[in-house]
């Protein structure tokens, strides 16, 4: 592919964090995380909730422009957001909702 054929990727905040996080551990970003859950069950109960009738309520999360990924368990009692190494193998979970930072976002908040 010639250079005039390629696309330029966008520099976007999401991506600059990336880039900043990349040598953070997993263990690091935890708090954040357990901060992430707390928000989205007091403003996003009822979608958590939807998904308690599933027989394996676990979730892989894999934002494409950050390095790592969310393991989402929602079966429970508290529902728990667990940060996994970006290479991290993991069998456990139902389904896996993969997309940029942002798109997930908007898919959380309903306006995709």
């Amino acid at each position: 592919m010639s250079w005039p054929d390629r696309q330029p990727v966008a520099l976007s905040p999401v991506l600059l964090l990336g880039f900043a996080l990349r040598p953070a551990p997993p263990a690091l970003l935890q708090p954040l995380a357990s901060l992430a859950i707390g928000a989205m069950l007091r403003r996003h109960r009822p979608v958590l909730e939807r998904l308690d009738c599933l027989d394996n309520p676990v979730f892989l999360i894999d934002p494409s422009d950050l390095p790592f990924r969310l393991l989402l368990d929602l079966g429970l009692r508290l529902p728990r957001l667990r940060v996994l190494a970006e290479d991290a193998d993991c069998e456990e979970q139902a389904a896996t909702i993969r997309g940029s930072f942002l798109a997930l976002v908007d898919l959380l908040e309903g306006r995709l």
